[in-house]
C-alpha cells in the first residue's frame, strides 16, 4: 500500500481568519496557563514581532491593530470533514489525525497517470481551497502522517527507503498521548533511530510493549488498523465569511471554495448533481437567504457552476450583509464522464450550457420545447 499524508500546520487560522486581507497582521489565541495565547499568527503578524506562544497582551504590545479571534476547534473539525469529502476524489480511503488527513492512494495511481500527476493534482486542488499543506507519502499510514509534519515532501515506498529519514526524528513524536511521551523521556532514547538501534529485548526491558508496538506499526512490521471516514449521502458545508459582505458577487469566492469540494465529493460517489441548494447567513438573527440553482443536465465541475452561479447572484438584491455562506447538494446522478475522441459518428446532443444560463436568468420559470 502507498499512503499520502496531508498535515495542515496553518488550519486554526485557515479557518477563522478565511478570506482575510494578508497584508493585515492576524493571529488565532487560544487559553494557555490561564493566559489568552497566540497559535498561529500570519506573515504580516510575525514581520512585527509576533510570534506562536505568545501571550495575546505582549503581542498587542507590538501590533496594537492586531485582529484576533480565538481558535475554534469544532470548525477545524468541520474544515477536515470538508477536505475529506474534496479528497475523496483521490482515495477511497481516508483516515482522520488532528489537523491531518491520511489517504491510501495505491489503488489510484493508474487512474491519475502515476504519482507525480496525483500530487500535483492534489497540490493545485488544496491551493484553490485555501489551505497551505505539507504532505508525505510512505507505505504506512503511521509514517505517512509523521513524515507529513516532520519531513515534508518525502515519497519513500519501502522500509530501506523510511529508516534513514525515520533516524533523527524525536521518538516522542511517535505518539500525542502524554502519558507516553513522558515514559518516552523517560528511558534516555532521544530519536527515532536510537531506539531502533536497540536490541528489541533491551528495548522491550525499558519502555514495555507499548513503543515496540509503535515502531512496528510505523514500519510495517504489525497490523495499524484505522478507522477510515465514512462519506456522508449527502454534501451539505457552510463557510464564514472573514468580513460582511453586501454586494452578493462578492460571494463568488468563498462560494468557489465550496463548489471545489462538492466537486470532489461528487467525483468520488463516480456521481453529478442538477440542483444545488444555497443558504446566506445574515447578521442579528436575521432569516437567511434561501434559493436554488438547477441545471439542465447533471454537472461536477466547479467553473461551469461557478458561472451559473455568478448569473444568478447579479439578480438577487441581498437583504441584509452577509455573515456565512452555505450548500447543500441531495441529489447524486451517475455520471459518464464523455471521452474525445471515442465514437465520433455519435451525434452529441445540444450544449445545455446556453439554456441553463437562460434559465438561471428566467428564475423560477420552466423553459419548454
Amino acid at each position: 500500500m502507498r499512503w499520502l499524508g496531508l498535515y495542515f500546520p496553518e488550519l486554526p487560522l485557515e479557518v477563522r481568519l478565511a478570506g482575510a486581507p494578508a497584508d493585515e497582521p492576524a493571529a488565532v489565541t487560544e487559553a494557555r496557563a490561564g493566559r489568552e495565547c497566540i497559535v498561529r499568527c500570519n506573515a504580516a503578524a510575525r514581520a512585527w514581532g509576533v510570534r506562536v506562544g505568545q501571550p495575546l497582551p505582549a503581542a498587542l504590545a507590538l501590533v496594537p491593530g492586531l485582529h484576533s479571534r480565538r481558535r475554534d476547534p469544532a470548525r477545524e473539525r468541520q474544515a477536515l470533514e470538508t477536505l475529506a469529502q474534496w479528497a475523496w476524489q483521490f482515495s477511497s480511503r481516508i483516515v482522520f489525525e488532528p489537523a491531518a488527513l491520511l489517504l491510501e492512494i495505491g489503488a489510484s495511481l493508474r487512474l491519475f497517470g502515476g504519482q507525480e500527476r496525483l500530487l500535483r493534482r492534489v497540490a493545485s486542488g488544496l491551493s484553490a481551497l485555501g489551505h497551505e499543506a505539507r504532505w508525505a507519502v510512505a507505505p504506512t499510514p503511521t509514517a505517512a502522517g509523521l513524515l507529513a509534519r516532520e519531513r515534508p515532501a518525502s515519497e519513500v515506498d519501502s522500509r530501506q527507503a523510511l529508516l534513514p529519514l525515520l533516524d533523527r526524528i524525536p521518538l516522542a513524536r511517535l505518539t500525542r498521548d502524554a502519558r507516553a511521551r513522558r515514559l518516552l523521556r523517560d528511558i534516555g532514547l532521544h530519536s527515532i533511530g536510537d531506539a531502533l538501534r536497540l536490541p528489541r529485548a533491551e528495548l522491550a526491558r525499558r519502555s514495555g510493549p507499548e513503543l515496540l508496538h509503535h515502531l512496528d506499526r510505523l514500519l510495517g512490521e504489525a497490523p495499524d488498523p484505522r478507522p477510515c471516514w465514512e462519506p456522508p449521502a449527502h454534501f451539505e458545508q457552510a463557510q464564514e465569511l472573514a468580513a460582511e459582505v453586501e454586494r452578493a458577487e462578492a460571494l463568488l469566492f468563498p462560494a468557489r471554495r465550496l463548489l471545489l469540494a462538492l466537486c470532489g465529493f461528487l467525483r468520488g460517489r463516480g456521481a453529478a448533481t442538477q440542483r444545488l441548494q444555497w443558504r446566506l447567513l445574515h447578521r442579528d438573527g436575521r432569516p437567511p437567504t434561501d434559493f436554488e440553482l438547477g441545471l439542465l443536465a447533471p454537472a461536477r465541475d466547479a467553473e461551469p457552476l461557478l458561472a451559473h452561479l455568478r448569473e444568478r447572484l447579479e439578480r438577487l438584491s441581498l437583504p441584509a450583509p452577509v455573515i456565512g455562506l452555505g450548500l447543500r447538494v441531495d441529489d447524486c446522478l451517475p455520471f459518464a464522464e464523455r471521452t474525445a475522441g471515442l465514437l465520433p459518428e455519435t451525434p452529441q446532443g445540444p450544449d445545455p450550457a446556453p439554456l441553463e444560463r437562460l434559465a438561471v436568468r428566467l428564475g423560477e420559470e420552466r423553459l419548454s420545447g
